[in-house]
């Protein structure tokens, strides 16, 4: 929408009524094209809803279509459960790769659990640039879930690994050998031999 000093903003209307069609239907509000099969079905949301909403609006965007097409909220749920895939984003739009093609198809899975994770999994498939980076050039701390979707972390070579446990293991023999003559008691010595004091 354009305002009253022609700038554009971007705007949700948001449902003012169910329409007559879901009248009959469970109690939920939002426009079905966009709903995951389990919030259609009433069966909750969570992140991964939303992902499949994300999923819709990415598709839509990026090919101009919808990417299940159906006339009735019955025609629609009949096409989640028999796990009808929509086609692939580039067979639209050309330009896209197979990766883009790829996270979209995920986040547009019917089995909530074989989406994405998370919106971060989501950019970085997408190579949205790195939002570590970012959230640590404004001077925030990242969340334990951006450090674990953040990736990067490789492994030790197993060389290098038992080169390090062995250094530990000689610093802690290190320590304790020389704890004798490092500690008050040890310095300070005793008047009396032990035997005496015993």
């Amino acid at each position: 929408m354009i305002d009253g000093r022609g700038r554009v903003r971007l705007m949700d209307f948001g449902l003012s009524g169910l329409a007559p069609e879901l009248a009959g239907a469970r109690d939920f509000a939002g426009t079905p094209t966009y709903m995951a099969p389990e919030q259609l079905e009433g069966s909750g949301t969570s992140v991964r809803t939303d992902l499949f909403s994300l999923g819709v609006v990415l598709y839509e965007v990026l090919t101009g279509r919808c990417p299940f097409s159906a006339n009735s909220l019955t025609e629609l749920r009949e096409n989640y459960h028999r796990a009808k895939r929509p086609p692939p984003p580039s067979e639209f739009a050309r330009e896209l790769g197979p990766s883009v093609d790829s996270v979209i198809l995920r986040c547009l899975d019917t089995n909530q659990m074989a989406r994405p994770s998370s919106a971060l999994e989501v950019a970085a498939a997408l190579g949205g640039g790195d939002p570590l980076q970012a959230v640590l050039a404004a001077g925030e701390t990242p969340s334990p879930e951006l450090l674990a979707a953040a990736g990067g972390a490789g492994t030790v070579p197993l060389r290098t690994a038992w080169i390090l446990l062995f250094s530990v293991g000689l610093v802690l023999f290190g320590c304790i050998a020389l704890a004798r003559y490092s500690t008050v008691v040890g310095i300070s010595g005793w008047e009396k031999s032990p035997e005496l004091l015993v």
